[in-house]
């Protein structure tokens, strides 16, 4: 009769292991090359020109929206795609434009003005005219128009329809419940965060309150369904996540707020040092602290506040901010750093012809550069 082997059950527990850490390995070293190969952990300092078009007369500020090229001036906006074919133009007079960007809705309106004009892809949606000084504004992803207006020691705050109709506006007084000095609105349009600035008996607080406008707050006195308080804190910085959580930068510390029914504080940063520059995209945030002379640290985190990744930067910076695809670009006039959502720096170069901005355009390596008076299809190398 035919012996046959006898395999112990620990012996093929042993075997089905091995089994699984060899899949892993190659699962591995596969994941690794697939990632160099497309370029994540690839380094450029140089870049070839694809194509180029003259911007003509066009002046003023440079940023993308819905993949094409808009600047904006005091006399009027421009949107063209980066080959220099007109989208449209639309014109209006501020003396002091900013612009605002959300899912396929733009805002810009004069600080310190009057005027506001909400805009897509399509064009001109709307206008809106206030009689107080604009202070602040936001736009949610369906052309919902937060505004924040004063007049003296009484804040004023509006919420506006694309088209210029009033949602709702109400008054805020200094001497009872504070000064407001930011907003941001949900990108549904149904919350608006405010922070105010209290001072009592020489003792500065701050107040951060959300607003709804759906049901929810339709029971509550003033819409208001959540408020919160922190004595010796100012939060000049407010906004919201994809989500519908919420961020209020301080001067040293970053609180984050749930999205649920009810907004609660689920995370809370504190800095060392006073806290140098803050930015945000839709899913996450940075910060910029000094770190010595001519050295800073930027710290990246996801939208629930933990650390991506934290980089020493040696650049003197005078603008750092999130692009589309998430690369976070950090410049000091011409010089140029690039860094990419797993903390690579994917790009350094020093410009010569008047760096204005960078932007992405599809592949990997593939970005549009406004330099000077042109706008070029640029690839890494």
């Amino acid at each position: 009769m035919e012996e046959k082997e006898t395999i112990s059950f620990a012996e093929k527990v042993h075997s089905v292991r091995w089994l699984w850490i060899t899949l892993a390995v190659v699962v591995l070293v596969g994941t690794v090359s697939a990632l160099v190969y497309f370029g994540i952990f690839n380094r450029y300092d140089s870049f070839s020109v694809v194509s180029s078009a003259d911007l003509g007369g066009r002046d003023g500020s440079f940023i993308e929206f819905e993949g094409a090229l808009l600047s904006y001036s005091r006399d009027g906006a421009t949107l063209s795609d980066y080959d220099g074919n007109l989208i449209w133009t639309e014109t209006y007079d501020m003396q002091t434009p900013v612009a605002v960007v959300s899912e396929g809705e733009l805002l810009i309106y004069d600080k310190t003005g009057n005027g506001l004009v909400v805009m897509t892809r399509a064009g001109e949606q709307g206008a809106i005219s206030t009689t107080l000084p604009v202070v602040r504004a936001d736009i949610s992803d369906n052309g919902v128009v937060a505004v924040l207006m004063q007049d003296r020691d009484t804040g004023y705050i509006n919420v506006y329809q694309a088209d210029g109709g009033l949602m709702a506006s109400g008054q805020v007084h200094l001497k009872n419940t504070g000064y407001p000095i930011s907003l941001a609105i949900s990108p549904d349009g149904q919350r608006l965060l405010v922070s105010m600035i209290c001072v009592s008996e020489g003792t500065v607080a701050a107040q951060l309150s959300f607003y709804d406008f759906g049901d929810l707050g339709s029971t509550q006195k003033d819409n208001i369904i959540a408020s919160f308080n922190y004595v010796g804190s100012v939060f000049p910085e407010v906004g919201f996540f994809a989500d519908g959580s919420a961020i209020a930068f301080g001067t040293r510390e970053i609180i984050i707020y749930s999205g649920g029914k009810k907004p609660e504080s689920s995370a809370r940063i504190s800095a060392s040092s006073e806290i140098g520059s803050v930015f945000k995209n839709r899913k996450g945030f940075a910060v910029i602290n000094k770190a010595g002379e001519d050295k800073n640290t930027l710290t990246v985190y996801d939208h629930k506040g933990h650390v991506k990744f934290e980089k020493t930067v040696r650049l003197d910076y005078n603008k750092a901010q999130y692009i589309s695809n998430g690369d976070i670009l950090i410049a000091n006039g011409d010089q140029v750093i690039l860094y990419n959502g797993h903390g690579i720096r994917r790009f350094h170069h020093t410009f010569s012809d008047g760096f204005v901005a960078l932007m992405p355009s599809g592949g990997l390596r593939d970005y549009v550069l406004v330099e000077g008076k042109k706008c070029s299809r640029i690839k890494l190398r």
